[in-house]
């Protein structure tokens, strides 16, 4: 038996973007740039900050009803689809520009988790009042992974902590759930796209499938486009994400009005200035 040469593989744990391989990888599949489904397992798998769950886009003509419902509910979803696939795609924003998110308002830091994990987010806890070592994960992971870390805070540390974890620049791809409302003001923290909704949560259901749903099957539309990755004005990225993802939602059979009701969400959650510096590579 003979072996080969041994070789160093850069980011093969990563989740995103490999911008080597010329595909998004994911742990149990990968979309390559033309937009084919690879069923490919990863060989080292991803830090626990990373998730599993996601799956390769597969369309049930129900999902198609229910995320073209204009509710609370299907709001949040699109807003959080909207702020995952613009992490995944834009390949450069302005420094400081807004990569993470903030869950605050009953149904947001309710449902919110649960949406966040179905669609890929991988989890972390912050249960004292440092939480260094949790911090030092979470930016090791950011430097990896192009899908955010849903960040949630328990009942504990949420009078030391929250305040500091929102401050840190370095948490850039994070969603970050408070145990409760903050109070905290947000206008000099650029960096955040902060979610309210304060409707009383309900019990989501099926929907949470169709929600997982989304950001593979948007990828795969991109890259059968041939913009794997796209370089929008770095100003307004985030709004031509959720133009594109509700222009795409339109042509395979949904409802476009109710991803940019999401929009709306997005626009009023964040009327603070966005940063005007000059553009950034985002390492991929």
């Amino acid at each position: 038996m003979q072996f080969s040469d041994p070789v160093v593989v850069a980011n093969v744990d990563r989740i995103g973007w490999h911008a080597d391989w010329k595909r998004y990888q994911f742990q149990r599949f990968a979309i390559d740039a033309e937009g084919e489904i690879l069923y490919e397992t990863m060989l080292v798998p991803p830090t626990r900050h990373a998730s599993s769950r996601l799956l390769a886009p597969q369309l049930c003509p129900d999902y198609l009803g229910e995320l073209s419902a204009e509710s609370a509910q299907t709001q949040l979803i699109w807003a959080l689809a909207t702020c995952l696939c613009h992490n995944l795609v834009v390949t450069q924003v302005p420094d400081g520009a807004p990569r993470s998110v903030v869950l605050n308002g009953s149904m947001a830091s309710t449902n919110g988790p649960f949406i966040a994990a179905a669609m890929g987010c991988g989890q972390a806890w912050a249960a004292g009042s440092d939480n260094q070592a949790t911090r030092r994960g979470l930016i090791a992971a950011h430097c990896v992974h192009d899908l955010p870390t849903l960040l949630q805070f328990g009942w504990g540390s949420y009078q030391k902590t929250p305040r500091k974890w929102l401050a840190d620049p370095q948490l850039n791809r994070a969603i970050l759930c408070p145990a409760k409302d903050i109070d905290i003001d947000l206008s000099e923290l650029p960096h955040l796209i902060e979610l309210r909704t304060t409707e009383h949560p309900y019990p989501l259901g099926r929907i949470i499938e169709a929600a997982a749903w989304i950001v593979p099957a948007y990828l795969q539309d991109t890259c059968r486009r041939g913009h794997p990755q796209r370089s929008w004005d770095p100003g307004n990225s985030l709004d031509a994400v959720a133009t594109d993802l509700a222009d795409w939602f339109g042509r395979v059979g949904g409802q476009s009005t109710a991803v940019l009701a999401a929009g709306e969400l997005l626009k009023s959650s964040n009327v603070r200035q966005r940063p005007t510096n000059a553009p950034i590579e985002i390492g991929i």
